[in-house]
């Protein structure tokens, strides 16, 4: 699949097979990619970094950002800040 420069802003992406596919350029900015199958995809001039769920996909021979380090980077959603942000310690 050709997604070159694709707004995929809070996209969930979660299981899916993109083996191969060129994400080149494309918007990932809290993207969900839980266990999303990226082998060889072409991930080069995206904000991979501030996509989310990110280290469960399978990223084996992807082309990925010059600038990306891996990180566990988990959902930020309104509601699991909430429910974080209440908990007793």
């Amino acid at each position: 699949a050709d997604l070159t420069r694709a707004d995929l802003t809070q996209a969930d992406l979660s299981l899916v097979h993109a083996a191969g596919a060129v994400f080149a350029g494309a918007k990932l900015a809290r993207a969900i990619f839980f266990k999303a199958n990226l082998t060889g995809a072409d991930l080069r001039e995206t904000n991979l970094a501030q996509a989310e769920n990110i280290s469960s996909a399978k990223f084996e021979e992807a082309l990925l950002p010059s600038d990306y380090q891996p990180v566990n980077n988990p959902r930020r959603s309104r509601v699991a800040r909430e429910f974080w942000g209440k908990r007793d310690t």
